[in-house]
């Protein structure tokens, strides 16, 4: 259990594949698959967390009126990992990774003379003083609206992007997919296409600050077949404001 718990602070494979497992695990749960001892352990891991057991529920009723195509093939050892330690669901950080490759301090006096030490240039301070801001955002196609209405975004003056993550139902995989922001009335905001891994049950796309303008937007999804069809997945308003 030690050792799982310190591959996910590092190997971001294995922190997708656990999420994707989660999910899944989530899903059994909602619906009821899951023996009584997983179940009551599921219930006693999610306890502080009920809105992911919400955002589960959900799901489920957009995947019962579809026929299931996720694959099962992660639930049985990843989630049984998850049961036993609980790991995913508190992994609140990654150990960083090492700003620039150093070598030793001795390893300059084992290179014949000819043969010079490798430097590594310093950043621009313009950069350091300055990094591009991203603006992390995350939705839910399936959500239902709530007494709190819109989900709402706020962006200042220095935030350069937005890094728009949208979770899907796990039964819909397909080639690539097509994200189309739009406003209220539906006229052509951004568009862009994506792909997402196959233990993944979110989308990522990265929107230029820019290209959102402010009030409402509304964001849809359609999967892409491999035969040029497309079938929307669903859609979800969002509030931008700026600060």
């Amino acid at each position: 259990m030690e050792r799982f718990e310190e591959r996910l602070l590092l190997d971001d494979d294995l922190v997708t594949e656990t999420e994707a497992a989660e999910a899944e695990l989530l899903d059994a749960f909602v619906r009821g698959t899951l023996c009584p001892d997983e179940s009551a352990k599921v219930a006693e891991l999610f306890r502080s967390r009920p809105e992911r057991v919400a955002f589960a529920k959900a799901l489920t009723h957009r995947a019962e009126a579809q026929p299931r195509r996720a694959s099962q093939w992660t639930l049985p050892v990843a989630a049984s990992l998850i049961l036993m330690t609980g790991a995913a669901l508190l992994l609140t950080q990654r150990a960083p990774a090492p700003a620039h490759p150093r070598m030793p301090a001795d390893a300059t006096r084992a290179l014949p003379a000819h043969v010079q030490a490798p430097t590594v240039a310093a950043a621009p301070a313009t950069e350091l003083s300055r990094p591009k801001k991203i603006a992390t955002f995350t939705i839910a196609l399936a959500a239902t609206r709530d007494g709190q209405g819109v989900p709402r975004l706020e962006l200042t003056r220095e935030t350069a992007a937005v890094a728009l993550h949208i979770r899907i139902n796990p039964a819909d995989r397909f080639p690539n997919y097509a994200i189309d922001v739009t406003t209220s009335s539906g006229g052509p905001v951004w568009n862009g296409r994506t792909t997402r891994s196959t233990s993944s049950a979110e989308l990522v796309v990265e929107i230029p600050a820019s290209s959102l303008p402010d009030g409402e937007s509304r964001i849809v999804v359609a999967g892409l077949g491999a035969d040029g069809s497309r079938e929307e997945l669903g859609d979800q308003a969002v509030a931008i404001r700026r600060r």
